[in-house]
């Protein structure tokens, strides 16, 4: 991948995210300590640098999304109160009612919140057994477990702490900005090589595998173990042995 990436032993400082020379007008005016903001800048700025060290996202993409989301808590702090903005920002990424994000974790059917366990939301079981038929499962107990699931996701976002809204988005952000860039290089030369459709894994390809539970429950690794039928808070560090 292009790009520098962070390393422990070069953590960037405020200065790479391009904080403001003295004497330079602040550039995000809206968002200052004078408005009772949730998150200083300086705050949030560690919430990116702490996800850019644990998952190796690239320096530069990083300091574009940090100043991507500056901005957007900027414009909208300047038209609401700054926690308004923030909450507004949430909703529109993760938990609000068209939030894509949101669409998906409910079709793939995954668990809700780490908060809740598997026992009691269908979705991870679901997950693990693609084949079990619904025959034996009416239609009013699939809608009771769907607008439980879904209380549970209100309550969950209502209970959030401002600082776990704001990881969430940055995660969010730091994801789509890295996927935006990748292409191979070969001895730092980017290489194009002309291939046919089918030979191609294309954007709608990627969305069809994550989208619905069973392209999940495909995806296994090298000893043949199943992505599912790990717990979901080790997956991350399975990613590297995926097949």
């Amino acid at each position: 991948m292009p790009g520098s990436r962070m390393t422990t032993s070069e953590t960037p400082t405020l200065a790479d995210f391009g904080a403001p020379a003295p004497g330079v007008r602040e550039p995000y005016p809206a968002w200052s300590a004078e408005r009772s903001i949730p998150l200083s800048k300086e705050e949030i700025e560690d919430v990116f640098l702490d996800l850019a060290n644990k998952f190796g996202f690239q320096r530069d993409s990083t300091r574009n999304m940090f100043d991507f989301l500056m901005q957007q808590l900027d414009s909208h702090a300047s038209r609401m109160p700054p926690d308004q903005a923030l909450l507004t920002l949430h909703a529109d990424y993760i938990g609000g009612w068209h939030a894509n994000y949101r669409k998906w974790y409910f079709t793939a059917q995954l668990d809700l919140d780490d908060a809740v366990s598997a026992a009691q939301n269908p979705g991870l079981q679901r997950l693990r057994s693609t084949k079990r038929s619904k025959r034996g499962q009416s239609r009013s107990a699939q809608d009771k477990s769907l607008n439980t699931a879904l209380d549970r996701w209100r309550q969950a976002m209502h209970n959030m702490t401002q600082y776990d809204r704001l990881r969430q988005i940055a995660l969010y952000l730091l994801c789509w900005g890295e996927a935006a860039q990748g292409y191979e290089l070969i001895d730092g030369r980017f290489i194009r090589r002309e291939k046919d459709h089918d030979r191609i894994i294309g954007y709608d390809d990627v969305n069809q595998l994550f989208w619905y539970p069973e392209g999940i429950a495909r995806i296994v690794l090298t000893d043949k173990t199943r992505l599912v039928d790990i717990p979901p808070a080790h997956w991350v560090v399975k990613f590297d042995r995926i097949e």
